[in-house]
């Protein structure tokens, strides 16, 4: 699937994952044809910073075992996220890599996730 608005899920040994295949359906019926969704499975938490400097990658979900990892890499935490030490969803947008909320008004806006390009812990 050709496509310029990247989405994603992060964590270590993911490859088994439906999620790539359940969002892809879901863009097709929504004939999202420019959105796709990749697994990132990650070695180490500090790979993800190549994935910041993606122009394509609007934000991704975050599952084990960097939940509470991710949290130093962002700019910004939403109340939420700082409440329960973890994040499940990072929007990169504007420069910045916010974490859940803000990434639920764009996914309401676009279908799902958002990403800034700069670097701003939400």
């Amino acid at each position: 699937m050709d496509s310029n608005k990247k989405l994603g899920l992060i964590g270590r040994n993911i490859s088994y994952s439906f999620s790539k295949k359940f969002f892809e359906n879901k863009f097709q019926k929504l004939m999202l044809k420019d959105f796709s969704y990749d697994i990132f499975d990650l070695n180490e938490i500090d790979e993800v910073e190549k994935l910041f400097s993606s122009s394509e990658l609007l934000g991704f979900n975050v599952t084990i075992p960097y939940k509470e990892q991710i949290i130093s890499y962002l700019d910004e935490l939403s109340d939420e996220a700082e409440k329960i030490g973890a994040v499940n969803c990072v929007l990169i947008q504007d420069g910045k890599k916010p974490d859940t909320t803000q990434m639920l008004s764009v996914l309401k806006k676009h279908f799902f996730f958002t990403k800034n390009h700069h670097k701003t812990k939400l």
